[in-house]
């Protein structure tokens, strides 16, 4: 028994030795690849499986909840069976540096319902809205664990109360984000029945968010900073449009990369698009020296392509 697991450890490990990694690393490998191998020799197993490695992976993030391991440690162990079972399956591996899995802090039932939250969340908003969304939550599920709560059905108020307690002091800016995720989690919770607490009362009266006035540019500033721009090149032409319609019509940068010929209607002079933050229409009004230098980049800037979007080429930015 164990000879083949034993073999995959082996050719990992060789593929660890090769890439220049310190004699540390290379150890520590070693050692996560043996925990491996004496995994499967205690289950009587010859092979590894997607099931068994998962298995594996579930037990590591036990042993790092009860504190008997360090997510670095726990993290290295999940990559070298994940890297044993990829040389099973094509006989080779391919070194890469892997991210740290941050759903590998909650345990499973927390990475179900926050994999289901996000599903469910991107249909409704934005996908950066939806990575905001899940980073809250996923401290929130995180804080649950902690505290000993191993379903998301006895969960109270007193919990959130005292998540928000705790969260507070690290959320100088305010906890506004912190309430809207947790507002838009539990009213996912109650519409699939997984809990019962309704929270829209309790955080009716969260504190406003702080926000720090800053020094916008003036008039005479704006001025001179277009008056910088050196029209003469395409380059020029491409910046000078993307800053008069910046300063114009109040665009975020993402929509201004993004705009596209067919939303514009020079007719009309207005832009029409989705935003790309809020997956909302907008539509705004073109003014005369926005359209203008937009018209001047598309005529004399632009290099001929047949793309749709203001900006040209493979990249397909301005």
């Amino acid at each position: 028994m164990g000879s083949t697991v034993s073999g995959l450890a082996d050719a990992v490990l060789g593929v660890v030795q090769g890439v220049g990694l310190s004699s540390d690393t290379v150890a520590r490998y070693g050692k996560c690849c043996e925990a491996v191998v004496e995994f499967c020799g205690r289950r009587g197993l010859d092979a590894l499986s997607g099931s068994v490695v998962e298995e594996f992976v579930a037990c590591q993030q036990e042993r790092a909840r009860r504190g008997e391991i360090g997510p670095n440690r726990r993290n290295a162990l999940v990559k070298s069976a994940r890297l044993m079972l990829e040389f099973q399956a094509t006989g080779a591996v391919t070194w890469r540096m892997m991210s740290p899995d941050p759903d590998l802090a909650l345990s499973g039932s927390s990475r179900v319902a926050l994999k289901q939250f996000a599903a469910a969340a991107g249909q409704e908003v934005a996908p950066g809205s939806v990575r905001l969304l899940a980073g809250e939550i996923r401290q929130f599920l995180a804080y649950l664990d902690r505290a000993g709560r191993g379903a998301l059905g006895t969960v109270t108020a007193d919990d959130v109360r005292g998540f928000l307690v705790e969260v507070a002091p690290r959320r100088p800016a305010g906890t506004g984000n912190v309430v809207w995720s947790l507002k838009r989690f539990f009213a996912f919770l109650n519409a699939a029945g997984l809990s019962d607490v309704r929270i829209d009362g309790l955080l009716a009266r969260a504190a406003p968010r702080r926000v720090r006035a800053l020094p916008c540019f003036t008039r005479e500033e704006t001025g001179c900073l277009i008056k910088g721009i050196d029209t003469g090149t395409p380059c020029g032409k491409r910046d000078y449009a993307m800053v008069v319609l910046a300063v114009s019509t109040g665009l975020r940068c993402c929509d201004i990369v993004a705009l596209r010929l067919d939303e514009i209607d020079w007719r009309r002079d207005e832009i029409r698009l989705v935003q790309a933050k809020t997956s909302k229409p907008l539509v705004l009004p073109l003014p005369a020296v926005a359209g203008n230098a937009v018209a001047e980049w598309i005529l004399h800037g632009r290099p001929d392509c047949d793309a749709r979007k203001c900006s040209s080429g493979s990249s397909r930015r301005w």
